[in-house]
């Protein structure tokens, strides 16, 4: 059986999805026994790309083509499969995301929904970019041959919205990479640290008025950093943002390399997002033990288990919440060791082979069926 794999978002994207896709295509071109060629789309830097490609996947096959992203999402839903005749002699391909997934194709076809974000927060992302984003996860869902859903919970948000999916999920969990470890040679110091983009749906808001309503005594001791890109309708983050001064830093991207170190830099990691597909930071937290504060939705407490503290969406219940990691060290000694225990359960080599897996048993089946 020969793999197909668009890759093109573990060179072009540095988070989320890109983190996802970057780890399947390291894992897949390593794994013995599996026959996988891969797919990239950019537009430019043709020569600094192909060189980055060669680090990801060493010597496996690729096929590299420069085309807009735009021009690419129309062309993967024509009625002829592009991908077929730039990538030939594949059996199965694996889109790790919706826009990835050649809709024509005639060979078996895998895709991986990674959230419902825009089904169930349409007006955080734009009535317009949800609408096109929605059309393209039921085509997905439809034409798939099986579906990957990252939790249970994205699991349920698909069927409940795109009820075609039911029958055809696996659910793999994501994993964490191992250069976020707890580092010796770093001091802790008093920050709350959270990561994610800066957009309404990780919902920063809750998190600063929570520390406004701290103790004096702990608002004077903490500060917090945020960590990531500024996104969709940041300005009602950062006008919120204001009222704690220097209490707050906005850091944007950083590598990996400073994000362990930031990691480790801090006490604390709040996670109040809205909803999420799964919460790689979550990992990345507790495998660099740090002890973590989140809300209690979606798919959070499926990733944490019981190694986290999970609150109701509310300033009092955040406050209180932080007030009481931020003052027990024994606690946050505790929450720790929970942690790293945790995270044991997550890594992209058992996320690679649990994929394989689904590819044998959809080469092998003519329907694609699974357990959900």
């Amino acid at each position: 059986m020969k793999i197909g794999i668009d890759g093109t978002r573990g060179i072009n994207k540095k988070a989320g999805i890109g983190r996802y896709t970057r780890n399947l295509a390291y894992e897949m071109a390593r794994m013995d026994g599996t026959d996988a060629a891969f797919l990239f789309t950019a537009v430019r830097q043709k020569h600094a790309k192909d060189k980055e490609i060669k680090r990801l996947i060493g010597k496996r096959r690729y096929v590299f083509k420069s085309i807009p992203g735009e021009w690419k999402n129309a062309l993967w839903g024509w009625p002829i499969s592009i991908a077929d005749i730039w990538l030939r002699g594949v059996d199965l391909w694996h889109a790790p995301s919706i826009w990835e997934a050649p809709l024509s194709t005639r060979r078996k076809l895998v895709a991986t929904i990674h959230d419902l974000t825009p089904f169930l927060f349409s007006d955080l992302r734009g009535e317009k970019v949800s609408r096109n984003q929605q059309k393209r996860t039921i085509r997905v869902a439809k034409r798939a041959d099986r579906l990957i859903c990252i939790s249970q919970s994205t699991a349920d948000d698909l069927v409940k919205f795109v009820p075609e999916a039911k029958g055809k999920i696996s659910i793999v969990p994501l994993g964490v990479e191992d250069r976020f470890c707890p580092l010796p040679y770093v001091k802790k110091e008093k920050i709350i640290l959270t990561v994610g983009t800066v957009e309404p749906r990780k919902n920063l808001i809750l998190l600063f008025r929570a520390f406004l309503a701290l103790p004096m005594s702990l608002q004077k001791e903490y500060k917090i950093w945020v960590v990531g890109a500024r996104g969709w309708r940041e300005s009602s983050t950062l006008n919120v943002a204001e009222a704690l001064g220097d209490k707050v830093e906005f850091l944007g991207y950083v590598n990996d390399q400073k994000l362990v170190e930031m990691y480790n830099h801090a006490e604390v990691f709040a996670f109040p997002s809205l909803y999420e597909g799964f919460g790689l930071p979550l990992l990345e937290a507790m495998a660099c033990g740090l002890p973590i504060v989140a809300n209690k939705i979606s798919s959070v407490p499926e990733v944490v288990g019981d190694a986290a503290m999970l609150l109701r969406d509310d300033a009092e219940s955040w406050s209180a919440g932080l007030a009481r990691v931020l003052t027990d060290a024994n606690l946050r000694s505790k929450m720790r060791l929970a942690g790293l225990r945790r995270v044991k359960q997550f890594t992209w080599q058992k996320m690679a082979q649990e994929t394989v897996k689904i590819y044998q048993d959809v080469n092998n089946s003519s329907s694609g069926s699974s357990s959900l």
